[in-house]
């Protein structure tokens, strides 16, 4: 979020969570997992930008992990 930086960091946690607790139906599970990627995703490109590799890679692969799209952008 423009408004708070940290808030998808957040929010990825929370997802994290929510999927390993298996407390979400597969339908709820596949869409947790698609918007998790994106998010990591989105987290992943901002590090790049900033020049900070290690959260870069991090994300890079939490959004690998749960789908997101392997092609350096």
């Amino acid at each position: 979020s423009a408004t708070v930086p940290v808030l998808d960091r957040f929010r990825i946690r929370s997802m994290i969570g929510l999927l390993e607790s298996g407390a979400l139906t597969n339908e709820q599970a596949d869409l947790t997992r698609r918007e998790l990627a994106a998010r990591a995703d989105i987290c992943a490109n901002g590090y790049r930008k900033r020049g900070k590799k290690e959260l870069y890679e991090q994300y890079r692969t939490i959004a690998r992990q749960f789908g997101g799209s392997s092609a350096e952008r």
